[in-house]
């Protein structure tokens, strides 16, 4: 985790801020609780049992109007997958268009270095893509979590 990150969230410690609530008193962990769905082109956060779309999650991630008044500790967390999202998104499109690059210098029989360098850099690319996706998912995993942990358990 990133010093930043922990500066932050030691800072909201000692500042007193509570723990997650419930947005009202009708929401409990089985109308309100998020989790992740798949969809056709990404993913879909969900609500509750009856898996009502909150937000999608495709190649872009953009802001969640649920999350702007959650508590801190999970807006942190799903600022830092926002982040590290649109970072993956960055990477893995400079990785395609590397291999794009590579693969006409190839059929055109050009340069066979530059080919190379270019398919060694996309494949670089590609794999700071994967690290940075991975850093991103448990960001979105604990923002879950914090939103939930909030919620009150039906009776």
């Amino acid at each position: 985790m990133r010093i930043e990150t922990w500066l932050g969230l030691s800072a909201l410690a000692v500042a007193g801020v509570r723990p997650a609530v419930a947005q009202s008193d009708s929401c409990t962990w089985d109308t309100c609780a998020l989790r992740l769905r798949p969809a056709l082109f990404g993913r879909q956060i969900v609500r509750g049992q009856e898996s009502i779309k909150v937000a999608g999650v495709g190649f872009i991630a953009g802001p969640i109007g649920l999350f702007r008044d959650a508590p801190d500790s999970v807006r942190v967390h799903y600022d830092s997958f926002r982040r590290g999202h649109n970072t993956t998104a960055g990477l893995m499109l400079a990785g395609l268009t590397g291999l794009i690059a590579s693969t006409a210098v190839f059929a055109n029989d050009g340069d066979d270095g530059l080919a190379a360098g270019l398919l060694v850099a996309s494949f670089g690319f590609t794999v700071a893509g994967i690290v940075v996706s991975m850093r991103a998912e448990d960001h979105l995993s604990r923002a879950l979590w914090w939103f939930n942990r909030g919620l009150p358990h039906a009776p």
